[in-house]
């Protein structure tokens, strides 16, 4: 029989004979459900271990109102690549075309999104309740709740 030193030593964890001994276990029976006791434990601390270990696949939503077209995308990649050329020459001719480039992107981010919102105004409906839904969310002032970093002192 080993002592519980020597069981530590062994394996790390204390099996149910240590487990027994300690409770001053002395039936079969005890001795069994207290086995199967610590079986189950362990098997739920190993199914929580895999569950905390599986990586969870979170799809984040970066565009809520539908996604980008392919033609506003191949633009915003555009402008993005002229200003790494300004960044990287700094040059006026590359200062120039960013600019214009950026000005042009942004009076076509602006027209695609009054588009998108004057579909979102012609979908709603009185029958369906979405244009009373959209109406108390436009009426609704919303409140600006500060950082809460600024109210702890720390000592």
């Amino acid at each position: 029989m080993q002592t519980e030193e020597e069981s530590k030593i062994c394996n790390g964890t204390p099996d149910v004979l240590d487990i027994a001994i300690l409770k001053n276990v002395t039936s079969e029976h005890e001795r069994t459900r207290t086995g199967n006791a610590v079986a189950d434990f362990q098997d739920k601390i190993l199914d929580a271990f895999e569950e905390a270990s599986r990586k969870k696949e979170h799809k984040v939503n970066r565009y809520p109102y539908g996604e980008i077209p392919y033609e506003i995308k191949q633009i915003i990649r555009a402008n993005k690549r002229l200003r790494r050329l300004h960044r990287r020459h700094q040059t006026q001719q590359d200062k120039e075309d960013l600019r214009t480039h950026s000005q042009m992107l942004k009076n076509i981010l602006r027209e695609y999104r009054e588009n998108r919102w004057y579909q979102k105004i012609e979908s709603l409906d009185t029958r369906d309740h979405t244009a009373w839904t959209m109406q108390k969310k436009l009426r609704r002032v919303r409140e600006h709740i500060p950082p809460l970093l600024h109210y702890f002192h720390y000592s």
